[in-house]
């Protein structure tokens, strides 16, 4: 990849330019270069580059002026014309609007109510997140992270890739470039929920994005349920990351009880949260493992909180280990929750899938074994993919187990069909004809009273 800046130019007066070379100075990875006299474009030889920027900064009489030299001038370097705050001078250019090129041009009529720098600075940020510089790794030289982290940080920690096709990725952020949450929203409305980094930059990006949570954890002060929804799903994102790159060790620790003391005193102080809505107001924007994880044990806390047995501690940190961890090595892309939720499921897949989907079991229960003072969350994990690969319905499980199955069975079909009070109706109603008689039943009635 070639570390070259992205170049700008700028048809533009002497006073405007200097207004860019402001906005311009804020943004990382692009160098403005000297204006282009409105007069003498024709005269003008740009090299062509992988990436570049045309201003067109005037007000519409001088934009007149050379309205011939400057079409002419598209045409020659196949630019691509983007964005215009003058409809006039859109009009003007509609015979370009078929041009595709390498280069974003934007213009700007200088006197219209629309031009301000702020707007135009923005537009200028859309437009450089679809860098197409691209750089070739191998499977092994990258590794993928849950964009959601991306929120902890407002400079990159590191330089952030697309995943494109097979070895190639494109670059998206170079380090220490600005972030906000409209840069993640773009990546949302492109459907993309992974970024990508070097794996040579693994070890610094864990440990910030793991300071960084502890700290969002000190600070926040949650008082609904869509918030702490939202938070749960984020440190989710961060632990189920760490480990499966990182490994579980002391510091993930500390993070994982911290994190569940932080959860009890939210159910202790903000009970009325949890109405008969509650679900409703979940925060489904990826539709993924860590959002299951987050929905399953706020639904599993919120039952606890009103049985006196469960209150203790512990069984409130192996509820949150279960939780994190009993799906995290399965591959959603390989085995989609759509397949998962067939009764047949296992039976279906392949020697060579279930080899595979025993091992993410066994990498589930070790991780939870490594937490020795958190104990019985391997257990949960186990029991509940017993269900799934050697079903006996007959077997006594400790209620815990069974709400732990039921209710992630009711996350599942929520997920897959949608989340309406129709749909919540008719997965209740077939969770009711399935388990109603097994060694699930009670399990069943204290779940279903509960939402």
């Amino acid at each position: 990849m070639s570390n070259e800046k992205i170049k700008v130019h700028a048809i533009s007066t002497t006073d405007n330019f200097l207004n860019w070379e402001t906005v311009f100075s804020e943004i990382a990875g692009v160098e403005l270069l000297p204006p282009i006299d409105k007069n003498n474009i024709n005269n003008i030889d740009i090299k062509k580059r992988l990436r570049q920027i045309l201003i067109i900064s005037l007000p519409i009489l001088e934009f007149d002026e050379v309205e011939e030299d400057i079409q002419n001038f598209l045409k020659k370097y196949n630019f691509k014309t983007i964005i215009t705050n003058s409809l006039i001078i859109k009009k003007k250019l509609e015979k370009n609007k078929n041009i595709i090129g390498d280069t974003i041009v934007l213009f700007i009529d200088t006197e219209s109510n629309l031009y301000s720098l702020k707007r135009i600075r923005n537009l200028i940020l859309d437009l450089l997140d679809t860098s197409d510089i691209i750089k070739t790794f191998q499977k092994t030289e990258v590794i993928k992270i849950n964009i959601r982290n991306m929120f902890l940080f407002t400079l990159c920690p590191c330089d952030f890739y697309i995943h494109l096709d097979d070895k190639d990725y494109r670059y998206y952020l170079n380090k220490n470039a600005k972030l906000n949450e409209r840069i993640i929203a773009n990546l949302r409305q492109k459907n993309i929920y992974s970024i990508y980094i070097e794996k040579q930059n693994e070890s610094l990006f864990f440990e910030e994005t793991l300071s960084k949570i502890q700290e969002r954890i000190q600070l926040k002060n949650v008082i609904n349920f869509k918030d702490i929804a939202k938070l749960t799903t984020l440190t989710f994102s961060v632990i189920g990351d760490y480990l499966k790159f990182i490994g579980p060790n002391d510091s993930i620790k500390d993070l994982i009880i911290n994190y569940n003391n932080f959860l009890m005193k939210f159910f202790e102080n903000n009970s009325k949260t949890f109405n008969k809505t509650y679900l409703f107001s979940f925060p489904l924007e990826h539709i993924d493992y860590y959002e299951r994880a987050s929905l399953l044990v706020l639904i599993l806390f919120n039952i606890s909180k009103n049985m006196n047995k469960w209150t203790g501690n512990k069984n409130f940190q192996k509820i949150l280990l279960s939780s994190i961890v009993f799906d995290l090595y399965l591959d959603e892309d390989k085995f989609p929750l759509i397949e998962q939720i067939n009764s047949d499921f296992y039976l279906n897949l392949s020697n060579e899938q279930k080899i595979y989907f025993k091992k993410h079991i066994e990498l589930a229960s070790k991780t939870a074994n490594y937490f020795n003072t958190i104990q019985e969350a391997d257990y949960i994990i186990d029991l509940h993919h017993c269900d799934q690969i050697n079903p006996d319905l007959s077997k006594q499980v400790p209620i815990i187990s069974s709400l732990f199955f039921l209710t992630n069975k009711l996350i599942e079909h929520i997920f897959v069909y949608g989340f309406s009070k129709v749909s919540l109706n008719e997965i209740l109603e077939y969770l009711t004809y399935k388990y109603s008689k097994s060694n699930h039943a009670k399990a069943l009635d204290i779940l279903i009273k509960s939402i």
